[in-house]
C-alpha cells in the first residue's frame, strides 16, 4: 500500500520549505530582494571574496543560475565582482557598502520570521530539529 502523502517526510519538508520561502519572499519584498538574492547576500555577510563557483555550490545552484542572481544584485549596487588574482578566469564576489548596510535592516525581519517559525520549540528542540535535518541531508549526499 502506498505511503499517505500527509505522513511522508518528503512532503512534510516540501510544504514547510515552501511556506517558509513564501513568508520570506513577502518579508523581503520591501527591500526589493528575492529569496535567492538574499541567500547570496547571507553567504557574503558571512565572508566576502567568495567565488561564483563556491556560491553556486553553497546555495545548491547551477553556475548559470548563480551568475544571473549575482548580476541582479550587482545591478542593484549591493555587490561587485572582481577578477580573482589567483585565477584570471574566475571572479570573486564582494559586498558594496550598500550591501553591507542592508544586513542591518534585513536581518531583524528575518529573525522575526525565524521566531514565528520556531514558536513552541525551545532552543534545545530547535537545535535538535536542525541537527536531524542536517543528518537527513548528509545521508542523501
Amino acid at each position: 500500500m502506498p505511503e499517505r502523502t500527509d505522513s511522508s517526510l518528503g512532503f512534510a519538508l516540501l510544504k514547510t520549505a515552501a511556506r517558509l520561502r513564501l513568508e520570506l519572499a513577502q518579508r523581503l519584498r520591501p527591500f526589493d530582494l528575492t529569496t535567492e538574492q538574499y541567500a547570496v547576500l547571507v553567504q557574503l555577510w558571512e565572508g566576502e571574496g567568495v567565488s561564483q563557483s563556491t556560491l553556486a555550490e553553497l546555495l545548491l545552484k547551477d553556475k548559470p543560475n548563480i551568475t544571473r542572481i549575482i548580476a541582479k544584485v550587482e545591478r542593484k549596487g549591493l555587490v561587485q565582482r572582481d577578477r580573482d588574482p589567483d585565477d584570471r578566469r574566475s571572479y570573486q564576489v564582494h559586498l558594496t557598502p550598500a550591501g553591507r548596510e542592508l544586513q542591518n535592516v534585513v536581518m531583524p525581519v528575518v529573525y522575526e520570521l525565524r521566531e514565528q517559525a520556531y514558536q513552541g520549540l525551545d532552543k534545545t528542540r530547535q537545535n535538535e530539529l536542525r541537527r536531524l535535518l542536517d543528518t537527513v541531508f548528509r545521508n542523501l549526499n
